[in-house]
């Protein structure tokens, strides 16, 4: 059975460091960056811990079963979707809060340890509490990220991440359940506590596939695009329009609306029915849904609930506008808002497709309408300043 926990958790460590390179390649200078290092970080520590105590301390049955490392599971699920969808959010500043309890009984733990062999009754308490609260605490944590972000959550990689993330907290919530009903006992726990490792390797593995689809694209943009073809020469192409990318904008997305040339084969929307809309769409922005780049005016209308020729009304005679223009303006105000950062230090490329471009070309033609700049130089003129 040993051989089992070994071969289980040395594959945990092992994706984990693959996790680790990933998100090096794929999020470094973002905020869920660091979240996803930590957790890994946290996970691979995890394992260590039980490898080393397991085979140097296989007696010690406290010390195997009573370390606090569940309490710090959920935390790390929760505040990782918050920042997967706003690389923003202000749950980071609050992180030592969701940590609280696990730092609470890591005290404990080390004290009844050091301290505890003649009470043997306040260690089976411990136990049977921070089982007791590890398992609330990922019901808890599950239930507030679905209600919390189930309607922000468009981009399909991101939803998948998430449903599975929260089976898998359930599954374990139920493990550490089993672990209270049973008395807390080492023996009676054997097979839950190979589950909980199995549990650890579904984590990371949830993480490599969602990191993985992630540099596919990367991968298959660079493939289809000229820039992939040629490859980037961020020396001196990154300010200018390649001659050959200039006969790309016949094919663009940026185009007007094909539902533009039917807006009067439909009834009219009423003026009130446009504001409220518009109230509506502004909402949904602020999800910034903008930023999945497989968004289409179809897509939008069914987040909205409403029908695709009222949107469209709500575009062109609400604002003036139309979709794929309004969409773009959304994402240049987002890669502004990066180039703005002076601690990022991603490429111009990178920063397109963060921003929800798809095509090099597209970004710089959308990106020169509102600034009358490539974003290189906008961003060369905003360090010049500082």
């Amino acid at each position: 059975m040993d051989n089992l926990y070994f071969i289980i958790l040395s594959n945990v460590l092992l994706i984990s460091l693959v996790n680790i390179y990933f998100n090096r390649l794929i999020y470094h200078g973002q905020t869920y960056y660091s979240v996803q290092f930590l957790f890994l970080s946290f996970i691979m520590i995890h394992s260590i811990y039980i490898c080393v105590v397991r085979s140097f301390l296989p007696e010690s049955d406290f010390t195997n079963i009573g370390a606090p490392f569940g309490l710090f599971y959920a935390p790390f699920f929760f505040i990782g979707i918050s920042v997967l969808i706003d690389d923003r959010s202000n749950v980071v500043q609050n992180i030592w809060k969701h940590f609280l309890p696990g730092l609470i009984f890591t005290v404990f733990f080390i004290i009844l340890l050091l301290f505890g062999d003649q009470y043997l009754m306040l260690k089976k308490v411990y136990l049977i509490t921070m089982y007791g609260l590890t398992c609330i605490q990922m019901v808890l944590y599950c239930i507030s990220a679905f209600m919390k972000f189930n309607s922000a959550v468009t981009d399909k990689k991101s939803i998948a991440v998430m449903s599975q993330s929260i089976i898998l907290m359930l599954s374990t919530a139920l493990i550490f359940l089993s672990f209270v009903l049973s008395d807390a006992k080492e023996k009676s726990n054997t097979f839950n506590s190979l589950v909980v490792y199995v549990l650890m390797l579904g984590a990371v593995m949830i993480l490599f596939r969602y990191n993985l689809l992630i540099l596919v694209r990367k991968f298959n943009y660079y493939k289809k695009s000229y820039t992939g073809r040629m490859f980037f020469d961020y020396n001196k192409g990154e300010d200018i329009f390649l001659e050959n990318e200039k006969v790309d904008l016949a094919q663009e997305v940026i185009t007007l609306d094909e539902d533009e040339n039917i807006k009067y084969q439909k009834s009219r929307i009423s003026e009130k029915e446009i504001k409220s809309s518009i109230d509506k769409l502004k909402r949904i922005m602020a999800t910034k849904i903008y930023l999945d780049s497989d968004l289409t005016l179809d897509l939008l209308a069914k987040q909205m609930k409403i029908p695709k020729y009222h949107l469209t009304q709500v575009f062109n005679l609400g604002m003036q506008s139309n979709f794929n223009k309004y969409i773009n303006t959304q994402r240049v105000l987002y890669a502004v808002s990066l180039l703005d950062d002076p601690h990022n230090q991603d490429k111009i490329e990178e920063i397109m497709m963060q921003s929800g471009f798809n095509s090099r070309s597209s970004f710089y033609r959308a990106f020169h309408q509102h600034y009358d700049l490539s974003p290189a130089d906008y961003r060369k003129a905003k360090r010049d300043i500082k």
